[in-house]
């Protein structure tokens, strides 16, 4: 058995967790009841974890504290932007600023010069020269599937070993908390499910907030650079969310290594 988090339902780029922390399942598992399948259109964490209630936290433990890592990663980035949004007013986006993440911002200020005045003139919406159809998908892709996340709330699963599926917990948008448990679960077991669902929650409101933060750098960004065309918010999203995504990913490189 393979312990860790899944998310089910939901279709990330690269069938990746951008926050790599939870494994992205191609296709629902199955839920709760014996012989059901989950809604392929609701979201669904799966937690996996050891049979002793010890091991099984110290596992949620360490989930805990990587994405806590990662929404630290992830402060630093909106910084970053803001910071960027601020010069961008004043100087060339091509002047070079102090950042923890010179290889992401280059490429970010890189993107920025093709917005520059320039003999072409860009219409409305209108693809710059260096305009990243790849990245435009796999955003749009992102928050589409954020969305989905967001209209439907939570619903949590875990899965102990020796013991199955030990029980469901779906929180609903008024923060109620409806949870079905397996007949003769012990009191250790139903405590570590509770802390599944705080993991769960977790994962879910830091990708939420990384949308967010996308969302709002390009708009920082577009609002502060005179030289940007109509549209120019949509335009700098893809871009923005390389920047955001690459930042994450030094971070599982530095784990890593």
């Amino acid at each position: 058995m393979s312990y860790g988090l899944t998310l089910a339902g939901v279709a990330l780029p690269e069938d990746r967790d951008p926050l790599g922390v939870c494994r992205i399942a191609p296709t629902p598992v199955v839920a709760f009841e014996a012989g059901a399948s989950a809604p392929p259109e609701v979201p669904l964490w799966r937690e996996s974890l050891p049979a002793s209630p010890d091991e099984a936290e110290t596992l949620l433990a360490e989930q805990s504290a990587a994405l806590q890592q990662r929404q630290a990663v992830l402060a630093d980035a909106q910084r970053e932007l803001a910071s960027l949004a601020d010069a961008t007013a004043e100087v060339s986006f091509a002047a070079p600023l102090p950042t923890r993440y010179p290889r992401q911002m280059a490429a970010l200020q890189r993107d920025l010069l093709t917005f520059q005045p320039a003999a072409e003139s860009f219409g409305l919406f209108a693809r710059p020269p260096a305009f990243d159809v790849h990245l435009a998908q796999q955003w749009h892709d992102f928050v589409s599937q954020v969305d989905r996340i967001v209209a439907h709330y939570a619903r949590v699963e875990t899965v102990v070993a020796q013991w199955g599926n030990v029980g469901r917990t779906v929180v609903t948008w008024g923060g109620d908390f409806h949870t079905t448990w397996q007949d003769g679960v012990p009191t250790p077991i139903r405590r570590v499910h509770l802390k599944a669902v705080n993991v769960a929650l977790l994962s879910r409101m830091t990708l939420i907030h990384m949308a967010g933060i996308i969302i709002g750098g390009a708009a920082g960004l577009a609002l502060k650079a005179a030289s940007l065309p109509p549209g120019g918010q949509v335009l700098l999203l893809p871009s923005v969310w390389r920047f955001v995504k690459d930042v994450l990913a030094e971070l599982d490189s530095a784990i890593q290594t």
